[in-house]
C-alpha cells in the first residue's frame, strides 16, 4: 500500500505488463470479494484500489481463455475426489454468481471432456492438496485452455462455499457423498488427529 500511495502510476504500469485482460485480486480473500476483471488499461487503477481495501498484497493474473472446471476433494481414507464439473456463467464467476443470483450453471458429468484431461485434473488436485498440507476438504479450480487442452490449476480453496447453490457439496453428491454423509465425515475428520497428519511432500511428488 505504501508503494502504491507513493507512486500509483508505476504500480499500474508494472501490473499492466502482466497483460490484458487480467484479474486483480486481494492475496488473502475468497468468494471473489475485491476482485476485478481488467479489460483495458483505464480499469487497472480502480481495480488496484479496490483490491487494496481488502489486503496489503495484490495478485494480478492474466486471463486464461478457456473452460472453467472445479474438482471437490474430501480428505480421509480413502480420499474422495469428484469428477470435474464445468462452470458456465454469463460473465466471469463473481460473488453474485456464487451466492446471490444462481446464474452460474454446473455441468457434471461433462460428456465432451476427454478422460485424460479429467484424470489430469484429479491427479493435480490430489497432489496440490497434499503439497499445500491441507486437511478436511478443498475445491480445486482449473482452466482448460482452448484447442490445446492444456490444464492450468488456478487455486485450491480450503474453505469452499457450502450454500445450496455451491459447487463443492453438489460435486460431492455426484461423487456418491450426499450432504448428511459429507457433514458427518467432515466432523469426524475435524475430531480426528489423523485429519492433521501431513505427508512428506517429497514422497507426494514421487
Amino acid at each position: 500500500p505504501d508503494k502504491f500511495e507513493e507512486d500509483p502510476d508505476s504500480c499500474v504500469e508494472l501490473c499492466l505488463k502482466r497483460g490484458i485482460p487480467s484479474f486483480v485480486k486481494p492475496n488473502r480473500l475468497g468468494s471473489s470479494v475485491g476482485i476485478s476483471r481488467v479489460g483495458n488499461e483505464s480499469e487497472m487503477l480502480p481495480a488496484l484500489k479496490l483490491a487494496l481495501k481488502f489486503d496489503d498484497r495484490v495478485l494480478v493474473e492474466p486471463e486464461i481463455d478457456g473452460r472453467e472446471f472445479e474438482v471437490a476433494i474430501l480428505d480421509g481414507n480413502p480420499m474422495i475426489i469428484s469428477e470435474p464439473g464445468e462452470i458456465v456463467s454469463e460473465k466471469w464467476y463473481d460473488y453474485d454468481s456464487k451466492y446471490k443470483n444462481d446464474s452460474a450453471k454446473l455441468i457434471a458429468p461433462v460428456e465432451d471432456l476427454h478422460k485424460s484431461t479429467s484424470h489430469k485434473m484429479k491427479s493435480v488436485a490430489q497432489k496440490a492438496f497434499r503439497l499445500l498440507r491441507l486437511s478436511g476438504m478443498a475445491r480445486a479450480d482449473f482452466r482448460v485452455k482452448g484447442h490445446s487442452g492444456k490444464v492450468y490449476l488456478n487455486e485450491l480453496n480450503s474453505i469452499p462455499g457450502f450454500t445450496h447453490i455451491s459447487m463443492y457439496p453438489r460435486l460431492m453428491d455426484l461423487a456418491g457423498v450426499p450432504l448428511p454423509a459429507l457433514l458427518d465425515r467432515l466432523v469426524r475428520l475435524a475430531m480426528s488427529a489423523e485429519s492433521f497428519a501431513v505427508p512428506d511432500p517429497v514422497a507426494v511428488l514421487q
